[in-house]
């Protein structure tokens, strides 16, 4: 493997391994506030508990289609072009 194959190695590596920690701390946060908030809220459900490890999950699934398209060289949605 030269230079360049080992670099992309990294970077691959990098994404993976970030995203996976962004996901279990996504959940992890989205469990404990939904757990506060149902207790709080509702006695014996667990209605936040599972929207708000969802949406951690989708703000971790959003940051890496963010840094695989900046990677890739395409443009962020919603980003103005820097152009005009």
């Amino acid at each position: 493997m030269n230079k360049k194959d080992m670099k992309q190695l990294y970077v691959v590596l990098n994404i993976v391994t970030t995203f996976f920690i962004e996901t279990l701390v996504g959940m992890a946060i989205g469990y404990f506030a939904g757990k506060y908030l149902d207790l709080w809220l509702f006695k014996d459900k667990s209605i936040f508990v599972y929207i708000l490890m969802i949406l951690g999950v989708f703000g971790a699934l959003g940051s890496l289609v963010r840094r695989a398209l900046k990677l890739s060289g395409g443009d962020v949605i919603g980003k103005e072009d820097e152009r005009h």
